[in-house]
């Protein structure tokens, strides 16, 4: 299998977080990670969907590092986070990439087949690709909160009064 390389970007908000969700309470918040960090968790996504069973152990080790939710306080490996809409960016890139294959590889070959050989005929198309499109993000339903356990930052919903640290999972209590 060749090696492809792709350039995931996804949006920051004005601030410069990057949202992420909680896969077992589903509530969304915002973290500050480096733009080329965040690139580099969506080629490992894309890469999870394209690896053989074979390479599953690839997979575990990449989940060896857990984060906490700032809301319900579980914890969860470091590639559970993403919301639907990012997975579903992301699945565009993955489809995007079969296609160029089944296009090269299937439709291309047959269409020179049929072109060699007069009693062969091929009416394929090749299939088209699709757009990979993720809304632009917003801030205004969030706070940020200053997690003094991490010296770090995330955004949370306003109206919470208590988080778990996404680093460590301490819990704080919020002043109103």
């Amino acid at each position: 299998m060749s090696i492809i390389n792709i350039d995931v970007s996804f949006p920051l908000d004005e601030d410069g977080y990057f949202r992420r969700e909680c896969p077992l309470c589903i509530k969304q918040f915002k973290v500050k990670i480096e733009e080329d960090e965040i690139n580099k968790m969506g080629k490992n996504q894309i890469e999870d969907y394209l690896l053989e069973d074979s390479q599953e152990e690839v997979i575990n080790q990449k989940d060896l590092v857990e984060y906490t939710c700032p809301y319900c306080g579980q914890t969860s490996s470091c590639n559970s986070w993403w919301t639907e809409e990012q997975i579903n960016y992301i699945s565009s890139y993955v489809e995007n990439i079969m296609i160029e294959l089944i296009n090269k590889n299937f439709t291309g070959k047959l269409k020179k087949m049929a072109r060699r050989n007069s009693s062969l005929e091929f009416k394929g198309k090749n299939l088209k690709f699709k757009e990979p499109w993720i809304a632009p993000e917003t801030s205004n339903k969030f706070k940020i909160i200053n997690l003094e356990c991490c010296d770090e930052k995330i955004k949370v919903d306003k109206n919470e009064n208590k988080i778990y640290c996404y680093y460590c999972g301490f819990k704080h209590e919020l002043e109103d």
